[in-house]
């Protein structure tokens, strides 16, 4: 990637990371487990309703009679619902949470309290394991927001995080 910025007259000096649902399951594993290796410095990331813990029986429970082809699907392996803690290394290494080490970069995450798919424990979990290692981490839970968090009556929480936003994009990328 910092050859291809560099090629197009870029000069990347530090990264932020952002993602949602799937994409943003992918931003996390990255960011924690590759952080000291990045050719560019990630200065934060951001997850917006990101799968973290695929050891969490409550995040396929959701997911009903499709749990096991999504097990699979994340995997590469075929893993079904009911053997989860027998394949607790595979699913392990798939989730961001378990990375979560002092050092990792800072996170901004949001989740909505009405979400069908992923959990609003994934948020808290995680926001419980980056507070634990000191990691710097805001979470903002939509009561009202299903997976598209979005919801009129959540506004307020919206424009609060839009403001720390902001304000991780003045102090990461601003100094």
């Amino acid at each position: 990637m910092k050859t291809k910025l560099i090629a197009e007259g870029y000069m990347p000096n530090k990264l932020a990371i952002k993602g949602w649902s799937a994409g943003g399951h992918l931003a996390l594993l990255y960011g924690y487990s590759r952080y000291q290796q990045s050719s560019i410095p990630i200065e934060f990331l951001v997850a917006d309703v990101a799968p973290t813990d695929f050891l969490d029986t409550e995040c396929f429970r959701l997911h009903g009679k499709h749990a096991d082809g999504l097990l699979s699907a994340l995997s590469g392996q075929k893993i079904r619902f009911q053997d989860v803690l027998n394949q607790s290394s595979v699913l392990r290494d798939m989730s961001p949470l378990y990375s979560v080490v002092s050092g990792v970069p800072p996170t901004l995450m949001r989740y909505g309290a009405q979400d069908k798919i992923i959990p609003v424990s994934q948020g808290t979990n995680l926001k419980a394991a980056l507070d634990l290692a000191g990691v710097r981490n805001d979470l903002f839970v939509y009561p009202n927001s299903d997976h598209d968090l979005y919801n009129p009556s959540d506004a307020d929480i919206s424009n609060s995080y839009k403001a720390v936003l902001q304000e991780y994009l003045n102090t990461y990328f601003h100094n």
